[in-house]
């Protein structure tokens, strides 16, 4: 991809790329401009700017004849301050010409665009996107072969993966705004006025403080947040800007994930692959049981991993085991204590559930 890091409106007025896309009126090229705008949000405007100026020509069905293009040429003289137009006596460069007569055209002839009208989805999420961010950007790239931690100002942390980046401003309004694109593992400090926002890959996470993994590259057909401590709101990404929050929303906790699918825009909560004893537990158990009610092993459990597990407690009251758990993921843990009873346990969204158990076996 091109480097539009330096580009204005003009530079993208003149690019025939940007030109074919918006002026054939087809989703053919948005993932490109979609990905320049994850990778430069900063060049939002001159891209919505460019847009409007390429469509107003378009919509105002052709070009004035000789006398009427001489007469709006006279009349953005004028603005020259705002268009650098060139001196008087020579003639125009076509793209200036392009970008004045559309100048006159939206403001003398009356037309009022609306943005969102005319803007692909794709463009839309960059307007949303655009909105919300801050002039004063930071951004960090992890251009190595291994994680690469960040320290942000207010002392939360980044951990990145290879490849990817991480924008931010400086934190002085109203939410302390991040935008990945890649995968990243936030250990957030705690401010209860300034909440921290992560946008990624169609998702928005909002948190107070706590810590989580985040996946969200470009392209891919799903994106996810997974929670290791503290508590977490997920939501769809709006297409209009400070808008997101009336979206569909979901609430995690510890060794909880959600799925977001970028196709249908929609969020799946559940638990995640593997997950882990809590941090902050009250205390760390011993998992050597001998002759313990399966029900108390798995209140245990239930403590250590913050998870919900349903079964019948009036059948494992009675069942007793001697089982050595230690060293064990959690799901290994059960698979041992559901051979031992003769049971089985299936996942459903956060909840496990254990059916059948025969404690004379």
């Amino acid at each position: 991809m091109e480097n539009y890091r330096n580009y204005t409106t003009e530079d993208f007025l003149q690019d025939d790329r940007f030109r074919n896309w918006v002026l054939s009126q087809g989703p053919k090229d948005d993932a490109y401009w979609l990905k320049l705008i994850t990778m430069y949000p900063e060049k939002s405007n001159e891209i919505i700017v460019a847009k409007s100026i390429l469509l107003g020509l378009q919509h105002s069905q052709e070009l004035p004849e000789e006398g009427l293009k001489s007469q709006i040429w006279e009349e953005v003289q004028l603005s020259n301050e705002q268009y650098d137009l060139e001196s008087a006596g020579h003639s125009p460069s076509p793209i200036k010409w392009w970008m004045a007569a559309a100048a006159f055209l939206l403001v003398a002839v009356g037309l009022v665009w609306s943005v969102q009208s005319f803007f692909s989805p794709a463009l839309i999420e960059m307007e949303a996107h655009s909105q919300e961010l801050d002039p004063a950007w930071a951004e960090e790239t992890n251009n190595t072969s291994s994680q690469r931690n960040v320290t942000l100002q207010d002392g939360s942390t980044v951990l990145l993966e290879p490849g990817s980046v991480i924008r931010y401003t400086d934190f002085s309004n109203e939410f302390r705004k991040v935008y990945l694109d890649g995968k990243g593992y936030f250990e957030v400090t705690k401010d209860m006025k300034k909440p921290f926002m992560v946008f990624a890959g169609g998702i928005v996470v909002k948190v107070i403080g706590t810590s989580f993994h985040v996946t969200a590259a470009k392209d891919a057909p799903q994106n996810n947040v997974m929670v290791a401590s503290g508590k977490v709101q997920v939501f769809v990404a709006s297409d209009k800007a400070g808008k997101f929050e009336a979206n569909p929303s979901i609430f995690l906790t510890p060794n909880q994930q959600v799925v977001f699918d970028t196709q249908t825009k929609t969020l799946t909560k559940g638990l995640v692959e593997q997950p882990i004893e809590l941090i902050g537990a009250k205390e760390k158990l011993n998992f050597d049981f001998k002759n313990t009610s399966v029900h108390e092993i798995l209140l245990s459990l239930e403590n250590t991993y913050g998870v919900n597990i349903q079964y019948d407690q009036e059948v494992f009251k009675k069942c007793k085991i001697t089982a050595p758990l230690s060293d064990l993921t959690l799901f290994r843990r059960l698979d041992l204590i559901c051979q031992t009873v003769g049971a089985t346990y299936e996942v459903f969204g956060t909840d496990i559930i254990i059916s059948g158990g025969d404690c004379n076996l």
